[in-house]
């Protein structure tokens, strides 16, 4: 790692990751939409994209909501698709930021929103830290 990029990962700020961030929607398959957004990679070597899927259908779900920091973001993204006042699922595959940090922002946004989860999940963080509660599947 150069002395360069070895000073700013020390002095980093996570608001700063995504200042200049870009999300890209892609139909990836009829009724499947792909946000992709991109950190700069004088932020992260090489670079790297966050990815949130978005199922349309008459009860919309969400698969990863992005970190609370990329939330405006890709909040700007996601209203050219749809209003969040729509959503009606969340679903992540495990607690990381990245898939689940930004969940009580896109509640607030998404008041008949429930975020579906497997038990082990809610235990160790629905339960304890999101702000309305989680239907349980196996």
């Amino acid at each position: 790692m150069s002395g360069d990029l070895k000073e700013r990962m020390g002095r980093f700020d996570p608001n700063e990751l995504f200042a200049h961030a870009r999300t890209s929607i892609d139909e990836i398959a009829k009724g499947i939409i792909r946000f992709s957004t991109t950190v700069d990679p004088n932020y992260i070597p090489g670079g790297f994209v966050y990815n949130q899927f978005l199922v349309l259908d008459e009860q919309p779900l969400l698969y990863h909501t992005g970190k609370r920091t990329m939330f405006p973001v890709f909040k700007r993204a996601f209203e050219q698709v749809m209003p969040f006042e729509r959503l009606r699922y969340i679903s992540f595959a495990h607690g990381e930021p990245d898939e689940c940090g930004a969940l009580n922002a896109i509640l607030e946004l998404s008041p008949n929103c429930v975020p579906v989860v497997n038990k082990i999940c809610n235990m160790v963080i629905v339960s304890d830290s999101v702000a309305r509660p989680a239907r349980i599947v196996a």
